[in-house]
């Protein structure tokens, strides 16, 4: 038998430091401390904190409660950025506007499709 050494199996493409880093930006675009994400997903702050800063490898329940505390899926959660920024920001808008009545839903929703039109054309072009 052969007592060669075993090698080291490669290294996982995502790392307690790359999670942080998506934890951290999710947690930056939902505009949340991380206290209040720590109490939204009934984490400690310091676990939360730590995970954030690649110190502590998260498990799934963890990672499940971090996502359900920043109104995540699963999916979300690890999705491009920016889908999830504007995924977040379609369920902050169709939360204040599910209150409202039907017309003034409409009425709120051409004043953003205005404001929408006022910023595209005071926003210089790029040219290709």
């Amino acid at each position: 038998m052969s007592t060669r050494p075993r090698r080291a199996p490669p290294a996982p493409t995502s790392s307690p430091v790359a999670f942080g880093e998506r934890l951290r930006a999710l947690r930056l675009s939902a505009d949340l401390t991380q206290a209040a994400l720590a109490e939204r997903s009934g984490l400690d702050v310091s676990y939360v904190s730590q995970m954030e800063r690649g110190l502590r490898d998260p498990s799934l329940s963890s990672i499940e409660a971090l996502a359900s505390g920043l109104g995540l899926s699963l999916s979300e959660f690890f999705d491009d950025a920016e889908d999830n920024a504007t995924t977040h920001l379609a369920r902050s808008l169709a939360a204040e506007l599910s209150p409202l009545d039907a017309l003034t839903r409409r009425d709120a929703v051409d004043i953003v499709r205005r404001i929408r039109g006022a910023v595209e054309r005071a926003t210089p072009r790029r040219r290709p």
